[in-house]
């Protein structure tokens, strides 16, 4: 056979992956271990095998379908597809190779799981049934033999979903109902799924999810028989056991869940793979380092979204690198008050005033003297931009001085920086104290227009 050639030991697949061994055969298919001999990459390969009779071309339009269906499924909980083709006239599939068990051989193994073990299990299967169904995706043959138990270098499982959506061409294997209208495993079929397999949904997915569940908490699947037939018919008609009938250890909120999944109305069961993840989450172990539980969008708790990240992110790499409006704000608020503004420009008036009583001074020291000033120089005005001088109050009072030392104070004074006084010590400029002349005041006029420019100031 063709198949026997493409899966031997040895041979070369597409020109590019070299097969290494077998991994399993089944009625319907041969799985082999290959390596990508350009990479140097571990893969899976499964050839289809069909029996004589079967319809060779909706076969094949189906695998390759569906194979490239589940390469298109972005989801940690299902098996990669990488590559698909024909060789030697015989269709394949190249997936990711996976080391472990499935979940079948587990129970076999183990009889029946501990509850949180068992959600954690079906929450995992949840997050790859959902990504398929957000395609339009419905697997139609979920069991425990296709959640594959992938071990990790550190030691924690994952759970993946394995021939997605072949169930609609591999309907004639060993476990599966003999009906050519009917495609699937007996013990976790829904109802609608065998008696249309054209009218199955969403729903039909959460069935199997719960009948699954309803076998890892128990021991034993829902619906029993000695036949297929049997099966099915215990299916159509019958009612499995209450859950705490076969495990009173399973909290009532959870044998609950499970039973509304195996309603025969599928309006009555859970509407999506979110919805039962949300019914399932409170009695999963709680997120570690090591765990793979992820929720789906809705499930409860919530953990924060990719784009609620996304808003934070930008923010505190904002705040990292530029300043932040706070601490910008916090600066402006600390700067000088108005009252400081407006002492500012009292103190610009006021060295104003000191100019002009100079420019007053002078002049009756020259009149006086027949023209010539004494003790003036360009070094007793002070100048503009230290005007600090005028803001030392001077004494309630002082002796009377000469007019050139009453004008050579200002400059000795400037040296100091006192604090600036309140508003009210800029009101009224007590420039008369600098100099009181005996023989003649100095001229009112400047000293108005001085008081105008303070005033004018504010």
């Amino acid at each position: 056979m063709a198949v026997v050639r493409a899966a031997s030991p040895g041979s070369m697949v597409a020109g590019k992956y070299q097969v290494e061994r077998v991994l399993a055969h089944g009625g319907m298919s041969v799985v082999v271990a290959a390596r990508h001999a350009a990479l140097d990459k571990a893969v899976a390969i499964k050839f289809l095998v069909l029996p004589p009779d079967f319809d060779r071309d909706e076969a094949v339009t189906r695998f390759l379908r569906e194979a490239r269906t589940a390469a298109k499924i972005e989801s940690d909980h299902v098996c990669r597809v990488f590559d698909v083709g024909i060789e030697d006239d015989t269709p394949f599939m190249v997936m990711e190779h996976l080391e472990g068990l499935d979940l079948e051989v587990e129970l076999e193994a183990r009889g029946r799981l501990p509850v949180d073990e068992a959600v954690d299990i079906a929450m995992q299967a949840l997050e790859g049934v959902g990504a398929a169904h957000a395609l339009g995706v419905v697997h139609r043959d979920l069991k425990p033999g296709n959640l594959f138990l992938a071990a990790r270098a550190d030691g924690v499982r994952r759970v993946k979903i394995v021939d997605f959506g072949i169930s609609k061409v591999e309907g004639r294997e060993a476990k599966l109902t003999d009906t050519q209208g009917s495609f699937g495993t007996p013990s976790y079929m829904s109802p609608e799924q065998i008696k249309n397999t054209k009218k199955t949904d969403l729903r039909t997915d959460i069935w199997a999810v719960g009948a699954i569940l309803y076998e890892m908490v128990t021991g034993r699947p829902p619906f029993e028989g000695e036949t297929s037939g049997e099966i099915l018919a215990a299916v159509l008609e019958g009612t499995p056991p209450p859950v705490r009938s076969l495990a009173p250890h399973v909290p009532e909120a959870l044998e609950a869940a499970i039973h509304r999944c195996l309603r025969r109305d599928r309006d009555q069961r859970f509407a999506s793979a979110a919805a039962l993840a949300e019914a399932l989450a409170p009695f999963a172990p709680a997120p570690g380092p090591g765990s793979e539980r992820l929720l789906l969008a809705g499930a409860a708790p919530r953990a924060p979204s990719s784009a609620a990240i996304r808003v934070r992110e930008p923010e505190v790499t904002r705040m990292a690198s530029e300043p932040d409006v706070r601490t910008s704000v916090t600066a402006w608020t600390a700067s000088p008050p108005r009252t400081s503004r407006l002492a500012v420009r009292a103190i610009v008036g006021t060295a104003l005033v000191a100019v002009l009583l100079v420019g007053a001074l002078s002049w009756r020291a020259w009149t006086a003297r027949g023209g010539t000033v004494t003790g003036v120089s360009a070094a007793s005005i002070p100048p503009p931009a230290a005007p600090s001088a005028a803001i030392a109050e001077p004494p309630d009072e002082p002796s009377p001085p000469s007019s050139a030392s009453a004008v050579a104070v200002t400059p000795a004074a400037s040296s100091a920086e006192p604090a600036p006084p309140p508003m009210a010590k800029h009101n009224s400029p007590k420039a008369a104290v600098v100099a009181k002349p005996t023989t003649a005041p100095a001229p009112r006029p400047a000293a108005r227009k001085a008081k105008d420019l303070l005033r004018d100031s504010y």
